[in-house]
């Protein structure tokens, strides 16, 4: 399978975490996906609350790694 050079590496980063094949694959998705979301609603500054940004942002990618790590 031909996947482009930015999922290649969420795939390579998930190997770190024994999530490979086609697993890997559909996570980076959605890791890639997941990130897209956030970057783009603080682009144009859209949360509107006093909670850093930073540690939503933290916190969704713990929760995407823990989520991954369980259906393995």
């Amino acid at each position: 399978m031909t996947i482009g050079p930015s999922l290649n590496l969420f795939v390579q980063i998930l190997g770190a975490f024994e999530i490979e094949g086609d697993h890997a694959v559909h996570t980076a998705r959605v890791l890639r996906s997941a990130i897209h979301g956030p970057v783009a609603l603080d682009a144009v500054d859209t949360f509107g609350q006093p909670q850093p940004t930073d540690t939503s942002f933290d916190h969704l990618i713990d929760l995407i790694i823990a989520g991954a790590g369980a259906t393995a």
